[in-house]
């Protein structure tokens, strides 16, 4: 699943919305695995609807209340220019 997300990104230049009331982006976030998509949401500063649709632009379909595996999450704050990493340290 995470390589269809990185081909996908790699190809297309989605837009990277301004945060919620304009917060900017975190430079790095500590990731729990799995990690809902609204909490990544949250902690990217985004709306969860951003985040839902740089999924599906991957052919991912995810809700809100969907759990990613890290690999895929990465790669979602990969896109917003993000450092990820794992919680725990693994």
């Amino acid at each position: 699943m995470g390589n269809r997300i990185q081909e996908f990104l790699d190809q297309e230049d989605l837009p990277k919305p301004s945060g919620v009331d304009g917060t900017p982006l975190p430079a790095s976030v500590v990731l729990p695995d799995p990690v809902i998509v609204q909490e990544l949401a949250g902690m990217l500063h985004r709306k969860t609807f951003t985040v839902v649709k740089v999924l599906m632009a991957a052919d991912i379909f995810a809700g809100p209340s969907h759990a990613l595996d890290f690999a895929t999450a990465r790669l979602v704050c990969d896109h917003f220019g993000v450092a990820a990493a794992r919680a725990g340290g693994a």
